[in-house]
């Protein structure tokens, strides 16, 4: 069974929006999904699990529909999602109602709200319940257990009781927690839960615990100047009971924060050089540049044709603090 798993997609954000390129950043989390779906169409899965904020709210019909356009391109491919503190399932929204064309599955407890044929869809097992749903793919003798956020605050810890139930057959477990105020968990008491993969969703930096099978991918995009590592998605196999899955990074953007050194021998033009040099790595980047200074060191640069060139977020210690 081929997977492809991914988290905090966070569509709707507003990503950088008092910069130059503020709409086009926006845009581009959109963009990623998009090019993610042309992915999997090329690079086919079974499987893609999307454990909540897929969107950055509570989702609209139309926003709906637009993923679910998406979606749609991937006519053989079973989409688990389980909805996150972000995109929750609140009383009467739309999720509740909408129907997919595409073949997703919203584990939420309720019936599948999908156009798939009855007799292809999975079958809810006996030990779902209000909190934990958990569907069988005969096809991969395969449960997939997983757990909704139905409120934008839950300090529930519901995770740590979750375990497989039955070991005749593969069990996944998906959900979106693991903070103070979204489904707090000990991470360590997810060691013997027998799952051959827990995926996760919540932190924006990927995060892989062997021991317990852990994994969050992270966001697909990245949302803030402090998330500087790669950014993407999971894909992965499983034969029976062991797991083998690898990070694809994904996102065109990334933040890179550059510290510099410099003291009373280097000039404006020296700085500026030797900048323009670090940052032409890659003009995608989103640059934080931090200036260290020695600490007889009050001059004032102008780093302005960094800006002219590249995209720069911010520019830490260019002025002196010295005063007389």
């Amino acid at each position: 069974m081929r997977f492809v798993h991914l988290a905090d997609v966070h569509l709707g954000r507003k990503v950088d929006i008092d910069r130059s390129w503020g709409a086009n950043a926006s845009q581009e989390i959109y963009d990623t999904f998009s090019r993610l779906v042309d992915y999997v169409e090329v690079n086919p899965v079974d499987f893609i699990f999307i454990t909540g904020d897929l969107f950055d709210h509570v989702p609209t019909k139309d926003e709906l529909r637009w993923v679910d356009m998406e979606l749609s391109r991937l006519k053989e491919v079973n989409i688990i999602y389980v909805t996150g503190e972000a995109d929750y399932l609140a009383k009467d929204c739309a999720l509740w109602k909408y129907k997919f064309i595409s073949p997703v599955y919203l584990l939420n407890g309720c019936e599948f709200n999908n156009s798939v044929a009855e007799e292809l869809k999975p079958q809810r097992t006996k030990y779902s319940d209000a909190v934990v749903d958990c569907v069988y793919f005969p096809k991969f003798n395969l449960d997939i257990y997983g757990m909704c956020q139905f409120h934008s605050f839950n300090e529930r810890n519901d995770i740590e009781y979750c375990y497989a139930r039955d070991l005749t057959r593969t069990s996944i477990f998906l959900a979106h927690g693991g903070a103070s105020d979204v489904s707090p968990f000990d991470i360590g008491a997810m060691n013997n839960k027998k799952f051959a993969y827990v995926g996760l969703g919540h932190m924006h930096q990927k995060y892989i615990n062997a021991t317990s099978k852990i994994y969050y991918p992270g966001s697909l995009s990245p949302l803030s100047p402090e998330e500087t590592d790669a950014h993407g998605f999971f894909k992965g196999y499983i034969d029976e009971f062991i797991c083998k899955c690898k990070f694809i990074p994904f996102s065109d953007r990334q933040y890179k924060s550059i510290d510099i050194k410099v003291d009373n021998s280097i000039t404006n033009q020296k700085l500026v050089s030797e900048l323009l040099k670090l940052c032409s790595e890659n003009k995608k980047y989103i640059y934080t540049i931090n200036i260290e200074r020695s600490p007889d060191c009050f001059t004032d640069f102008d780093l302005s044709p960094l800006k002219e060139k590249y995209r720069i977020y911010a520019i830490n210690g260019d002025k002196s603090r010295y005063e007389d």
